[in-house]
Protein backbone atom coordinates (compact mmCIF):
# COMPACT_ATOMS: atom_id res chain seq x y z
CA UNK A 1 0.00 0.00 0.00
CA UNK A 2 1.58 3.05 -1.23
CA UNK A 3 0.95 6.69 -0.22
CA UNK A 4 -1.39 7.66 -2.57
CA UNK A 5 -3.08 4.45 -1.35
CA UNK A 6 -3.03 4.98 2.14
CA UNK A 7 -4.93 8.13 2.59
CA UNK A 8 -7.43 7.27 0.07
CA UNK A 9 -7.95 4.65 3.03
CA UNK A 10 -8.02 6.85 5.60
CA UNK A 11 -9.98 8.98 4.06
CA UNK A 12 -12.73 6.32 3.14
CA UNK A 13 -11.87 4.99 7.09
CA UNK A 14 -13.39 8.34 8.37
CA UNK A 15 -16.25 8.90 6.15
CA UNK A 16 -17.47 5.26 7.03
CA UNK A 17 -16.61 4.86 9.94
CA UNK A 18 -16.45 7.71 12.03
CA UNK A 19 -18.89 10.76 13.25
CA UNK A 20 -19.41 12.87 15.87
CA UNK A 21 -20.98 10.09 17.96
CA UNK A 22 -18.54 8.01 17.02
CA UNK A 23 -14.86 9.19 17.11
CA UNK A 24 -11.80 6.56 16.64
CA UNK A 25 -8.24 6.64 18.09
CA UNK A 26 -5.61 6.77 15.79
CA UNK A 27 -5.27 2.97 16.99
CA UNK A 28 -8.58 2.27 15.43
CA UNK A 29 -7.37 3.61 12.19
CA UNK A 30 -4.27 1.85 12.25
CA UNK A 31 -6.11 -1.19 13.11
CA UNK A 32 -8.25 -0.84 9.93
CA UNK A 33 -5.08 0.39 7.41
CA UNK A 34 -3.74 -3.23 8.84
CA UNK A 35 -6.43 -5.05 7.60
CA UNK A 36 -5.98 -3.33 4.06
CA UNK A 37 -1.96 -3.96 4.06
CA UNK A 38 1.42 -3.96 5.55
CA UNK A 39 1.53 -1.62 8.18
CA UNK A 40 4.64 -2.64 10.37
CA UNK A 41 6.82 -0.04 9.51
CA UNK A 42 3.74 2.99 9.19
CA UNK A 43 4.45 5.41 11.90
CA UNK A 44 1.68 7.34 13.41
CA UNK A 45 2.83 10.67 12.31
CA UNK A 46 2.77 9.57 8.99
CA UNK A 47 -1.14 9.19 9.67
CA UNK A 48 -1.21 12.62 11.28
CA UNK A 49 0.11 13.59 8.43
CA UNK A 50 -2.48 11.92 6.07
CA UNK A 51 -5.02 13.60 8.41
CA UNK A 52 -3.66 16.89 8.01
CA UNK A 53 -3.10 16.39 3.95
CA UNK A 54 -7.30 15.52 4.28
CA UNK A 55 -8.05 18.80 6.01
CA UNK A 56 -5.97 20.59 3.92
CA UNK A 57 -8.23 19.40 1.11
CA UNK A 58 -11.07 20.72 1.95
CA UNK A 59 -11.98 17.01 3.85
CA UNK A 60 -12.97 18.05 7.60
CA UNK A 61 -11.32 15.65 10.51
CA UNK A 62 -12.09 17.35 14.14
CA UNK A 63 -10.23 15.78 16.93
CA UNK A 64 -10.43 16.58 20.46
CA UNK A 65 -8.20 17.55 23.25
CA UNK A 66 -6.58 15.11 25.07
CA UNK A 67 -7.92 14.75 28.63
CA UNK A 68 -7.20 12.42 31.76
CA UNK A 69 -4.62 11.01 29.48
CA UNK A 70 -6.98 9.03 26.96
CA UNK A 71 -5.55 8.78 23.29
CA UNK A 72 -7.78 11.23 21.27
CA UNK A 73 -10.30 10.88 19.09
CA UNK A 74 -10.97 11.91 15.86
CA UNK A 75 -14.03 12.38 13.47
CA UNK A 76 -15.54 13.19 9.89
CA UNK A 77 -17.42 16.69 10.15
CA UNK A 78 -18.89 19.17 7.54
CA UNK A 79 -20.87 16.12 5.72
CA UNK A 80 -22.44 17.07 2.07
CA UNK A 81 -25.72 16.05 3.85
CA UNK A 82 -27.15 15.89 7.91
CA UNK A 83 -28.63 13.21 9.30
CA UNK A 84 -31.83 14.70 9.44
CA UNK A 85 -31.97 15.88 5.78
CA UNK A 86 -30.51 11.79 4.75
CA UNK A 87 -33.81 11.09 7.02
CA UNK A 88 -36.66 12.76 5.37
CA UNK A 89 -35.06 11.83 1.69
CA UNK A 90 -35.00 8.16 2.93
CA UNK A 91 -38.92 8.82 4.32
CA UNK A 92 -40.27 10.30 0.91
CA UNK A 93 -38.33 7.85 -1.07
CA UNK A 94 -40.53 5.16 0.87
CA UNK A 95 -43.67 6.83 1.26
CA UNK A 96 -43.59 7.48 -3.07
CA UNK A 97 -45.99 4.68 -3.84
CA UNK A 98 -44.86 4.65 -7.75
CA UNK A 99 -41.18 3.51 -6.43
CA UNK A 100 -41.46 0.08 -6.54
CA UNK A 101 -39.76 -1.81 -3.43
CA UNK A 102 -36.62 -3.00 -5.55
CA UNK A 103 -36.10 0.51 -6.57
CA UNK A 104 -36.77 2.01 -3.02
CA UNK A 105 -34.10 -0.60 -1.59
CA UNK A 106 -31.44 0.94 -4.29
CA UNK A 107 -31.76 4.40 -3.38
CA UNK A 108 -32.07 4.37 0.15
CA UNK A 109 -28.71 2.34 0.42
CA UNK A 110 -26.92 4.87 -2.03
CA UNK A 111 -28.79 7.85 0.08
CA UNK A 112 -27.12 5.42 3.66
CA UNK A 113 -23.48 5.63 1.84
CA UNK A 114 -23.55 9.26 2.24
CA UNK A 115 -23.27 8.83 5.77
CA UNK A 116 -20.93 6.36 8.83
CA UNK A 117 -22.20 3.23 8.79
CA UNK A 118 -23.43 3.72 12.10
CA UNK A 119 -25.82 6.91 11.35
CA UNK A 120 -26.51 4.75 8.58
CA UNK A 121 -27.90 1.70 10.72
CA UNK A 122 -30.64 4.30 11.96
CA UNK A 123 -31.97 5.50 8.37
CA UNK A 124 -34.65 3.11 8.46
CA UNK A 125 -38.05 4.37 7.74
CA UNK A 126 -40.84 3.27 9.76
CA UNK A 127 -43.56 4.56 6.98
CA UNK A 128 -44.97 1.25 5.39
CA UNK A 129 -46.52 2.04 1.72
CA UNK A 130 -48.26 -0.16 -0.45
CA UNK A 131 -46.14 -0.75 -3.77
CA UNK A 132 -45.09 -3.23 -6.31
CA UNK A 133 -41.93 -5.28 -6.47
CA UNK A 134 -40.55 -3.71 -9.76
CA UNK A 135 -41.55 -1.37 -11.88
CA UNK A 136 -40.55 0.21 -14.56
CA UNK A 137 -41.59 4.30 -13.87
CA UNK A 138 -37.95 5.63 -12.97
CA UNK A 139 -37.10 4.90 -16.71
CA UNK A 140 -40.12 6.64 -17.80
CA UNK A 141 -39.19 9.74 -15.91
CA UNK A 142 -35.76 9.69 -17.20
CA UNK A 143 -37.03 9.42 -20.89
CA UNK A 144 -39.68 11.84 -20.63
CA UNK A 145 -37.10 14.41 -18.92
CA UNK A 146 -34.52 13.80 -21.93
CA UNK A 147 -37.40 14.31 -24.39
CA UNK A 148 -38.38 17.28 -22.86
CA UNK A 149 -34.85 18.83 -23.04
CA UNK A 150 -34.20 17.47 -26.19
CA UNK A 151 -37.31 18.58 -27.60
CA UNK A 152 -38.39 15.49 -28.87
CA UNK A 153 -41.73 13.48 -28.75
CA UNK A 154 -42.42 10.64 -26.47
CA UNK A 155 -44.05 7.42 -27.62
CA UNK A 156 -46.08 4.93 -25.84
CA UNK A 157 -48.74 2.44 -25.42
CA UNK A 158 -51.31 3.70 -22.15
CA UNK A 159 -53.19 1.52 -19.74
CA UNK A 160 -57.08 2.01 -19.39
CA UNK A 161 -58.93 1.80 -16.43
CA UNK A 162 -61.59 -0.06 -17.66
CA UNK A 163 -61.93 -3.60 -18.88
CA UNK A 164 -59.97 -5.05 -15.58
CA UNK A 165 -58.89 -8.54 -16.09
CA UNK A 166 -59.42 -10.49 -12.67
CA UNK A 167 -57.78 -13.55 -13.75
CA UNK A 168 -54.68 -11.80 -14.91
CA UNK A 169 -55.19 -8.95 -12.43
CA UNK A 170 -53.95 -6.24 -15.47
CA UNK A 171 -56.17 -3.45 -17.44
CA UNK A 172 -55.99 -3.69 -21.14
CA UNK A 173 -54.19 -1.16 -23.00
CA UNK A 174 -56.20 2.00 -24.30
CA UNK A 175 -56.73 2.43 -28.10
CA UNK A 176 -56.23 -1.41 -28.45
CA UNK A 177 -52.37 -1.01 -28.31
CA UNK A 178 -51.90 1.77 -29.86
CA UNK A 179 -48.69 4.24 -29.57
CA UNK A 180 -49.22 7.37 -28.28
CA UNK A 181 -47.00 10.23 -29.78
CA UNK A 182 -46.56 13.22 -27.51
CA UNK A 183 -44.42 16.63 -27.42
CA UNK A 184 -43.71 16.76 -23.75
CA UNK A 185 -44.16 19.82 -21.89
CA UNK A 186 -43.94 19.37 -18.17
CA UNK A 187 -43.77 16.71 -15.52
CA UNK A 188 -45.64 17.30 -13.32
CA UNK A 189 -45.59 15.66 -9.26
CA UNK A 190 -49.71 15.57 -7.83
CA UNK A 191 -51.01 13.74 -5.11
CA UNK A 192 -48.45 10.96 -5.10
CA UNK A 193 -48.30 10.04 -9.04
CA UNK A 194 -46.10 11.73 -11.61
CA UNK A 195 -47.99 12.71 -14.68
CA UNK A 196 -46.42 13.64 -18.12
CA UNK A 197 -48.27 16.52 -19.67
CA UNK A 198 -47.76 17.01 -23.16
CA UNK A 199 -49.88 17.39 -26.46
CA UNK A 200 -51.28 14.32 -28.06
CA UNK A 201 -49.77 14.97 -31.84
CA UNK A 202 -52.69 12.80 -33.09
CA UNK A 203 -54.93 15.14 -31.93
CA UNK A 204 -53.15 18.68 -31.44
CA UNK A 205 -54.52 18.65 -27.45
CA UNK A 206 -52.82 19.27 -23.75
CA UNK A 207 -53.26 16.13 -22.28
CA UNK A 208 -52.14 15.10 -19.08
CA UNK A 209 -51.44 11.30 -18.45
CA UNK A 210 -50.30 9.58 -15.47
CA UNK A 211 -46.38 8.06 -15.59
CA UNK A 212 -47.82 4.93 -13.65
CA UNK A 213 -50.10 3.85 -16.57
CA UNK A 214 -47.36 4.35 -19.32
CA UNK A 215 -45.97 1.01 -20.83
CA UNK A 216 -42.95 0.82 -23.17
CA UNK A 217 -41.88 4.36 -23.28
CA UNK A 218 -39.35 5.22 -26.04
CA UNK A 219 -37.99 8.15 -27.23
CA UNK A 220 -39.27 9.33 -30.98
CA UNK A 221 -36.01 9.30 -32.90
CA UNK A 222 -37.33 11.00 -36.12
CA UNK A 223 -34.53 13.96 -36.25
CA UNK A 224 -37.43 16.26 -35.52
CA UNK A 225 -36.71 19.56 -33.28
CA UNK A 226 -40.56 19.60 -31.67
CA UNK A 227 -41.68 23.61 -30.83
CA UNK A 228 -41.46 24.41 -27.08
CA UNK A 229 -44.67 24.69 -25.72
CA UNK A 230 -45.71 26.79 -22.06
CA UNK A 231 -48.62 26.18 -19.77
CA UNK A 232 -50.75 28.73 -18.66
CA UNK A 233 -49.57 29.96 -15.15
CA UNK A 234 -52.51 28.76 -13.37
CA UNK A 235 -53.11 25.20 -15.53
CA UNK A 236 -51.72 23.15 -12.07
CA UNK A 237 -54.43 25.37 -10.37
CA UNK A 238 -57.38 25.09 -12.47
CA UNK A 239 -56.84 21.05 -12.75
CA UNK A 240 -58.08 19.40 -10.35
CA UNK A 241 -56.43 15.21 -9.80
CA UNK A 242 -55.13 16.38 -13.26
CA UNK A 243 -58.15 15.52 -15.30
CA UNK A 244 -58.59 17.66 -18.03
CA UNK A 245 -61.36 19.69 -18.74
CA UNK A 246 -63.32 22.93 -20.20
CA UNK A 247 -62.55 26.13 -18.08
CA UNK A 248 -66.01 27.37 -16.24
CA UNK A 249 -66.54 30.45 -13.51
CA UNK A 250 -67.35 28.62 -10.26
CA UNK A 251 -68.70 30.32 -7.56
CA UNK A 252 -69.41 27.71 -4.30
CA UNK A 253 -71.36 28.88 -1.20
CA UNK A 254 -68.99 26.78 1.66
CA UNK A 255 -69.30 26.35 5.79
CA UNK A 256 -66.16 27.79 7.67
CA UNK A 257 -65.20 24.90 8.81
CA UNK A 258 -63.82 23.97 5.02
CA UNK A 259 -61.77 27.33 4.36
CA UNK A 260 -58.75 25.90 5.45
CA UNK A 261 -59.43 23.41 2.46
CA UNK A 262 -59.96 25.24 -0.08
CA UNK A 263 -57.08 27.53 0.52
CA UNK A 264 -54.86 24.65 0.42
CA UNK A 265 -56.33 23.93 -2.94
CA UNK A 266 -57.36 27.53 -4.51
CA UNK A 267 -54.41 29.44 -2.53
CA UNK A 268 -54.78 32.25 0.37
CA UNK A 269 -55.94 34.93 -2.34
CA UNK A 270 -58.78 33.09 -3.89
CA UNK A 271 -61.79 35.26 -4.08
CA UNK A 272 -63.86 35.28 -0.64
CA UNK A 273 -67.01 37.31 0.30
CA UNK A 274 -69.46 36.54 3.62
CA UNK A 275 -72.89 35.20 2.22
CA UNK A 276 -75.19 35.03 5.81
CA UNK A 277 -73.38 32.34 8.01
CA UNK A 278 -71.12 30.75 4.68
CA UNK A 279 -68.53 31.86 2.23
CA UNK A 280 -68.90 32.52 -1.19
CA UNK A 281 -65.97 31.20 -3.10
CA UNK A 282 -65.22 32.71 -6.88
CA UNK A 283 -62.39 31.03 -8.79
CA UNK A 284 -61.81 29.36 -12.80
CA UNK A 285 -61.23 25.93 -12.91
CA UNK A 286 -61.31 23.08 -15.55
CA UNK A 287 -64.58 21.41 -14.82
CA UNK A 288 -63.57 17.82 -14.80
CA UNK A 289 -64.65 14.08 -13.07
CA UNK A 290 -61.68 15.54 -11.05
CA UNK A 291 -63.33 18.50 -10.31
CA UNK A 292 -66.54 16.65 -9.28
CA UNK A 293 -65.10 13.88 -6.92
CA UNK A 294 -62.77 17.14 -4.89
CA UNK A 295 -66.20 18.32 -4.93
CA UNK A 296 -68.28 15.65 -3.38
CA UNK A 297 -65.32 14.62 -1.08
CA UNK A 298 -65.94 17.80 0.99
CA UNK A 299 -70.09 16.71 1.28
CA UNK A 300 -72.56 19.41 2.91
CA UNK A 301 -70.05 21.47 3.66
CA UNK A 302 -69.91 23.03 -0.10
CA UNK A 303 -72.69 24.13 -2.26
CA UNK A 304 -72.48 24.92 -5.72
CA UNK A 305 -73.70 27.87 -6.75
CA UNK A 306 -72.42 28.51 -10.41
CA UNK A 307 -72.78 27.39 -13.07
CA UNK A 308 -76.30 26.02 -13.04
CA UNK A 309 -75.03 22.85 -15.59
CA UNK A 310 -72.83 21.74 -12.59
CA UNK A 311 -75.17 22.70 -10.15
CA UNK A 312 -77.36 19.84 -11.87
CA UNK A 313 -75.07 18.15 -12.74
CA UNK A 314 -73.79 17.51 -8.68
CA UNK A 315 -77.61 17.09 -7.59
CA UNK A 316 -78.03 14.23 -10.41
CA UNK A 317 -74.89 12.57 -9.18
CA UNK A 318 -75.63 12.81 -5.91
CA UNK A 319 -79.18 11.73 -6.36
CA UNK A 320 -78.00 8.42 -8.33
CA UNK A 321 -75.48 7.67 -4.94
CA UNK A 322 -78.38 7.92 -2.79
CA UNK A 323 -80.40 5.49 -5.05
CA UNK A 324 -77.64 2.88 -4.46
CA UNK A 325 -77.91 2.92 -1.59
CA UNK A 326 -82.01 2.78 -1.22
CA UNK A 327 -81.55 -0.22 -3.09
CA UNK A 328 -81.42 -3.84 -1.74
CA UNK A 329 -77.87 -4.47 -0.05
CA UNK A 330 -76.65 -7.02 -1.95
CA UNK A 331 -74.90 -8.16 1.42
CA UNK A 332 -76.84 -11.26 1.08
CA UNK A 333 -75.75 -11.85 -1.99
CA UNK A 334 -72.34 -12.66 -1.24
CA UNK A 335 -72.29 -14.11 2.24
Amino acid sequence: MNNRERLLEVRRFFERYTDEANPKTLEDLLEYLSTIGDTSKLAKKSVKDDIQALNNSGFEVQDELEKNGLAKKYWHSARLFEIHELRMMVDAIVAAKFISEDVTEEIVEKLQMLTSIPEAKTLQSIIKTPKKKHGHIPYHIDRIQRAIHERKAISFQYTDVVGFDVTKRTFPLRRDGERYVVNPIDLHWNHEQYYLIGIDESIGEVRNYRVDRIVNSEIVEDGTIRPKHHLPDDYYQKSFNMYNGSDEQIVLSVDERVLPVIFDKLGEDVSVSEHGERFLIRFDAAVSDGFIYWLLSLGSQVEVVEPLTLRDHMKATIEKMATTYENTSIHSSIE
